[in-house]
């Protein structure tokens, strides 16, 4: 999918003067940030609000299982809340720092990141109960924001101050920059508004917006992982989070301006939502992986701590289903770059499953040698053969495992049963079971087509 280079959104004159610092939350820095001269046609889309939350809590990022478990981080108070598709609701962790990036590896396991009043940056990482399992400092960062999965295990951290990707690997806890590029810094006459904010993957690159530069960076990632050449796809459109669809349109939040905007590779954008809608202050979003939601963004917001007028103002956050008619992208095609395997025919096979006689240990050592060379002239159609413990490998074999190809069922038995084990009386019994086999390294490839995990439509 190739985005048109320099897609530009010209800022207006007219000034708004906001608040937007994770940095410094307790205070108020005034910020001349202009709203787009050219506005994007508005065009709302269906919106639900399923959720509101305490008045002055800053819902910063949101993250979905493979279950439809949406997780958000609260940027105040540090928690994680937990929302199971059945719109049951309660905080599933919850530590003593300010949290603003969420990610999800794809063993299910979260990683946050978070930042203490007085700046030092920690990554956090939770149990399947939201037990904290470590927290680790990171004193070389400046401001660690969203995150993205970068291969299994391994994450790619936006810093919004450094101009900086940072490189996350959760198995040695090790932290190194993995792209550091003047299109990431924040803006020199806007230093409190972040820099570096959101981060993706999509089709083979790394997109990240920066909020205080107005732009969206497109990195193409190189075959062994190291960053390409930055290019800025998209300037004068302030994004804060951001996902992208199967066809490619980017959806993101606008924070301070309280919408949720489209951009095509086209170029071509438009508002899909607004604060009517209830994306007052909206920071996050994220697609829905259910079949009833497939179809669905759901985003957070701040409630306008950053864009209202008045402390009066401010509203109570929501959580809001937005009905787009696409597709997001799952997770794990999001993983790409890292290269697919072959296209291969699913290949028929058949299971055949023998359990062992009682009291046959002596007979098993004894007819041993003609039943190994028994298989060792069948290999052509026995791809797999192996022994299943019932109580532990120090024990006899409770059954026999032969995966027979190029055989059908009938014949597959056949071969099983005209082994020595079994004509010897080793085996009480043989059952066969069709068995198709689509992965695994034998067969170097798969036996689904692409557009199985990257459905479109």
């Amino acid at each position: 999918m190739n985005f048109r280079n320099n897609v530009v959104l010209m800022l207006g004159a007219v000034g708004l003067a906001i608040a937007l610092s994770p940095f410094s939350l307790a205070s108020k820095p005034e910020e001349n940030v202009s709203p787009p001269l050219v506005q994007p046609p508005v065009e709302l889309v269906p919106a639900r609000t399923l959720a509101t939350y305490p008045r002055g809590y800053f819902l910063e990022n949101i993250v979905i299982d493979v279950d439809g478990t949406i997780y958000i981080t609260e940027n105040k108070t540090g928690q994680i809340i937990r929302r199971t598709f059945n719109g049951e609701a309660d905080i599933f962790s919850q530590v003593d720092v300010g949290l603003a990036g969420l990610g999800i590896d794809v063993n299910g396991t979260l990683i946050a990141t978070g930042h203490a009043e007085t700046g030092e940056q920690y990554i956090f990482e939770f149990a399947e109960d939201g037990t904290l399992e470590y927290e680790l400092a990171v004193p070389e960062a400046g401001f660690l924001n969203g995150l993205a999965l970068f291969r299994p295990g391994v994450f790619l951290i936006a810093d919004s101050t450094s101009g900086t990707v940072w490189q996350f690997d959760r198995q040695t806890q090790q932290v190194v920059p993995w792209l550091r590029h003047d299109s990431l810094n924040p803006n020199p006459d806007m230093p409190t508004i972040p820099g570096a904010n959101g981060i993706k993957l999509f089709e083979g690159a790394v997109y990240i917006t920066n909020s205080g530069q107005g732009t969206v960076t497109r990195v193409p990632i190189q075959d062994d992982g190291s960053p390409g050449e930055p290019e800025v796809i998209f300037s004068g459109i302030v994004l804060d989070d951001f996902a992208f669809s199967a066809t490619g349109n980017l959806y993101g939040t606008t924070h301070i301006f309280n919408s949720v905007v489209v951009l095509s590779p086209d170029g071509n954008h438009r508002t899909i939502a607004t604060a009517e809608q209830g994306v007052t202050g909206s920071t996050a979003l994220a697609f829905g992986v259910n079949e009833s939601d497939r179809h669905s963004i759901y985003v957070v917001g701040d409630g306008g701590i950053f864009s209202a007028s008045s402390e009066e103002d401010i509203v109570e956050p929501e959580l809001v289903q937005l009905d787009v008619g696409e597709l997001g992208i799952p997770q794990e095609a999001t993983l790409d770059w890292m290269g697919r395997p072959r296209q291969v025919e699913a290949i028929e096979t058949q299971l055949v499953q023998c359990t062992t006689a009682p009291n046959t240990e002596n007979l098993r050592t004894t007819i041993g040698p003609r039943y190994l060379r028994y298989l060792e002239l069948h290999l052509d159609h026995i791809s797999y053969a192996g022994q299943l413990y019932g109580n532990g490998r120090a024990n006899t074999p409770s059954d026999r495992l032969y995966f027979v190809q190029q055989q059908d069922p009938e014949a597959a038995l056949e071969l099983i049963q005209n082994s020595p084990y079994y004509r010897a009386g080793v085996y009480s019994e043989c059952t066969v079971t069709p068995f198709t086999t689509l992965l695994g390294n034998t067969l170097d490839g798969v036996a689904w087509p692409q557009n199985a995990i990257y459905p479109r439509e």
